[in-house]
């Protein structure tokens, strides 16, 4: 190895339960993604949409974010 430490015996059999956790995490993933009905995903995107934030924004930012105003700026950078 480049680091000059030689891989015991212990740390290759941890290195291979955590690629196996991988893989098998990895399948499980493509198993629940295969299995989702358009439902699943509306309701998983309606999750992470309104997820509750710790913070509440100030009233000014829950009118307006300053996207349009980021979007001016950059189509006048564009034109320079």
């Amino acid at each position: 190895m480049a680091s000059g430490h030689a891989i015991g015996t212990e740390e290759a059999q941890w290195l291979r339960q955590w690629k196996s956790a991988a893989t098998a995490l990895d399948e499980q993933r493509a198993g629940e993604l295969r299995r989702m009905t358009a439902a699943d995903a509306w309701a998983a995107i309606e999750a992470v949409l309104t997820f509750p934030v710790s913070t509440p924004l100030p009233e000014e930012r829950q009118l307006h974010s300053g996207l349009v105003d980021m979007q001016q700026y950059f189509k006048k950078l564009r034109s320079k």
